[in-house]
């Protein structure tokens, strides 16, 4: 054959030279009682995230000063950057279950919450809970059928536990950073009281307060279910509000709640991702003054997020307001992402927009962050100028005394409805000096002292023109003009659309004896599921599902391709999505074969990420080097070659170099965009390629393989092909670890290479891909039975014996005290 060189030049010194958070119900692991090699119930040590204590002697010196009837500090909120990666403690059950806990300490806390830097994700399959040290409150399970979440509700005492746990056939783990711990201090005393073992802690309210258990409350049961109580974030602290849910002229049950602007001060347009809202947050009896503290109000019905829709703060009435005032009538609508369920009995309060004075009525609310209260008004409201504002935006009113106290307002009732007689909200609470006792609040406060809510009828319309500055357009979608409208009970009496079919499995490419979990992406609401799987054999339904079930689990058993239909359907209709070959079973263990006879031109340095690899020709090498590489993210892959005696870098012109990677893990590399790399060499070929990694790629360990060959009309192969053997070259593959984003790191035990498998007399266990430390190794039969063990292990390859052990599947556990990774061989 005739050659022709060239040297590559440029490259000579490369060669020298990175939405409703609704538990789903059961018990973490660590409440149950499971069988383990060790002992039951299930125990080990988690690993402890202990936190620095914040200041709480300070902040309550603040709050002695700034407390007033605006929101209502009740906790601090300690910066952390917590992830599955680099916190916690991983440990395999028997069965494969793999189990992730970590414990959340921060000494004399209350209780502590969690805020998210991103929306939680969580695999199917996966579940993660919540729960207290004496496991009397447990939160979760949240899976991937959760409404996504940033923010998760507060856990009694001071220490959290956090658990997630996955069967053995899912890949990924979930991905969330937790970027703060909310470090309650105070105000949560009657929620955090129904989980503690001795229940001696007495509720926060002013002992005047009317529990709306009493009967005060016995002709309110509709609007007491409206009303909410919430916990939101403000730099760098955690306050409490109230607020109610609202109805509209719709009558559709849309999610929206009516709070103050002043709470949180917040625009229209903006997210509030971390805000948790509580609702039947109450007592179920009534007692005078501070005797109730006994009776459970565990208020434990939550949802987190939502979207501010409109806002006082985006008007012009008064805005912006000066010193101690408020913007305009002192309001802002929020409408979450989902409706809550139907088992938190949710009432959508009615409202009148007349600007007419009530007579009577009350307010509910929940005052220094206890349980929902009552507070009656006997006297005709009356229009008031509040704190030098808007001109007459607000209602002034005096409260009665009644059978069971006198109710009043406190910090943390503020954004609280008011009620007139017909049982209408007419306006929000935005301040006033109403107190148990004189002076209680400070001076000039008591019981006989007026409070002022924000006028419903100003928030209607009147300050500003455009829809986000008013209740109007949302309140009244269609344009109805009607003036008041009464409340809606739920379930409302919606007319359901007929549903529209989708779906998602994981994976779709998979070897014989794998599992794809199946997820219903569905819209409209069905509430029937069927599922067809064409061929009707070579497949079958595992973990308790079947073919009605909404995300069913399916293994496959022998090799080809299925295709999937989902119907769904509801009382409306019916819809059908087919997916033709969808799922491809592949029968292949390992990569095709290449390799060539005569290395008179190879690959002298591969590098990619992690991988820097220098060598001579082999003509070929299965290296166990890996580069992690995250889906979505593009890439530049380097292939530099050598003449046999020539220098790096220098070439033939006919030599071709390609390079693939198996991104769907089915064992070859024909599939689209999983070539690379390519280059037919002239002079001034580039050896720089730059790739993407698909968005849908497996997660986990796939090949890539890097080729050279000599492609010439006098002598050649032909174009270059990823497998089959050649006169001319060499080939090398390598290890690539596919993730799913940036913020997940791998398993590093996923570099360690096990070989040969399927295997007959013995199989080996490459750890030179790995950094030097204390490796442990065990061989376990399907039952999870330890066979044989080796530790710790002498030099970069370990062996385990196979010839007295039956044919079939095995497990092999490698673990270096921290981490451990499963993987599965085959005995021949």
């Amino acid at each position: 054959m005739l050659k022709y060189l060239l040297m590559l030049g440029s490259f000579l010194p490369l060669c020298v030279a990175l939405n409703a958070q609704v538990s789903e119900g059961g018990l973490p692991i660590g409440l149950q009682k499971v069988a383990t090699t060790g002992s039951a119930p299930f125990q080990y040590s988690p690993a402890v995230y202990v936190l620095s204590k914040p200041n709480v002697v300070a902040a309550k010196n603040e709050d002695s000063a700034n407390d007033s009837k605006g929101a209502y500090r009740v906790g601090l909120n300690v910066p952390v950057s917590i992830t599955m990666n680099n916190s916690g403690t991983w440990t395999l059950l028997p069965d494969g279950t793999r189990v992730w806990r970590l414990i959340i300490s921060g000494k004399d806390a209350l209780a502590l919450g969690l805020y998210f830097s991103e929306a939680v994700q969580i695999p199917a399959g996966g579940k993660l809970f919540a729960y207290n040290e004496n496991g009397k409150q447990v939160l979760g399970a949240y899976s991937s059928a959760t409404d996504d979440f940033q923010a998760m509700e507060m856990v009694q005492g001071e220490k959290m536990y956090l658990e997630y746990s996955a069967p053995a056939w899912v890949q990924e783990i979930p991905v969330f950073t937790i970027r703060e711990v909310v470090y309650f201090y105070r105000g949560v005393e009657e929620h955090v009281n129904a989980f503690v073992n001795d229940e001696t802690v007495h509720e926060k309210a002013g002992t005047c307060e009317v529990d709306v258990a009493c009967s005060e409350g016995n002709n309110w049961a509709d609007q007491i279910k409206s009303v909410v109580h919430y916990t939101f974030n403000d730099g760098t602290s955690t306050y409490v509000c109230s607020a109610s849910t609202i109805n509209n002229t719709a009558n559709d049950c849309k999610p929206y709640i009516l709070t103050a602007w002043h709470c949180g001060e917040r625009v229209a347009g903006q997210s509030i991702a971390t805000w948790v809202w509580y609702w039947k947050y109450q007592k179920s009896t009534c007692a005078p003054g501070s005797g109730n503290y006994t009776d459970p109000s565990k208020g434990s019905k939550t949802m987190t997020g939502g979207m501010v829709r409109a806002s006082a703060g985006n008007g012009t009435l008064n805005n912006p307001p000066g010193p101690y005032e408020v913007a305009g009538s002192d309001f802002y609508l929020v409408q979450l992402n989902a409706q809550p369920p139907a088992s938190y009995d949710v009432y959508y309060a009615g409202w009148d927009r007349t600007n007419n004075p009530s007579e009577s009525g009350v307010g509910i609310h929940h005052p220094a962050g206890s349980a929902k209260k009552i507070s009656t008004y006997t006297d005709d409201l009356e229009s008031e100028t509040f704190n030098g504002g808007a001109t007459n935006a607000h209602w002034r009113v005096f409260w009665a005394t009644t059978t069971n106290g006198h109710g009043v307002t406190e910090g943390g009732s503020s954004g609280s409805p008011i009620f007139n007689s017909y049982g209408r909200i007419v306006g929000q609470l935005s301040g006033g000096a109403s107190a148990c006792t004189a002076n209680g609040a400070g001076q000039g406060t008591g019981p006989d002292k007026r409070d002022l809510y924000g006028k419903f009828s100003f928030d209607w319309d009147q300050n500003g023109s455009t829809a986000n500055a008013q209740l109007k357009p949302w309140l009244d979608p269609s344009g109805s003009g009607v003036t008041s409208l009464a409340g809606l009970a739920t379930p409302c009496a919606i007319t359901p659309n007929a549903p529209v079919a989708e779906f998602i499995a994981n994976p779709t490419t998979i070897s014989v004896g794998g599992t794809s979990q199946f997820t219903d992406q569905s819209t409209g609401t069905p509430s029937n599921w069927s599922w067809v799987i064409t061929p009707a054999t070579g497949w079958s339904f595992v973990g308790g599902t079947n073919a009605n079930s909404q995300n069913p689990q399916v293994t496959f058993t022998a090799g080809g391709q299925y295709t999937v239909e989902l119907t769904v359907s509801n009382s409306a209709g019916s819809d059908a999505e087919l997916k033709i070959n969808y799922i491809y079973v592949t029968t292949a263990t390992s990569p095709c074969t290449a390799t060539s006879a005569y290395c008179d031109e190879f690959i002298q340095k591969v590098m990619l990420e992690a991988i820097n690899n220098e060598t001579g020709c082999n003509n070929y090498t299965n290296y166990n080097l890996s580069a992690t590489l995250i889906k979505g993210q593009s890439y530049d892959i380097t292939i530099i070659p050598q003449i046999s005696g020539g220098l790096p870098g220098s070439a033939y012109i006919g030599d071709e170099i390609a390079a693939w990677i198996d991104f769907n893990g089915d064992f070859d590399f024909d599939d689209p965009n999983e070539r690379i790399a390519f280059v037919s060499i002239v002079a001034g070929s580039s050896l720089v390629f730059n790739f993407t990694v698909p968005s849908n790629a497996v997660t986990g360990v796939v090949k890539m393989r890097a080729r050279i060959v000599f492609n010439s009309t006098q002598g050649g192969e032909g174009p270059i092909e990823p497998c089959g053997n050649t006169n001319y070259g060499e080939v090398e593959d390598y290890n690539i670890i596919l993730s799913n984003s940036l913020g997940l790191e791998q398993n590093h035990l996923d570099a360690v290479s096990i070989y040969p498998n399927p295997a007959m007399d013995e199989v080996k266990i490459d750890l030179s891909g790995i950094a030097n430390e204390s490796i442990s190794l065990e061989l376990l039969d399907m039952t999870g039975k330890i066979i044989r063990t080796q530790q710790p292990i002498s030099g970069s390859v370990a062996v385990f014996d196979l010839s007295t052990v039956a044919k079939g599947s095995y497990q092999i556990r490698i673990s270096d005290g921290t981490v451990q990774r499963m993987a599965r061989i085959v005995k021949l």
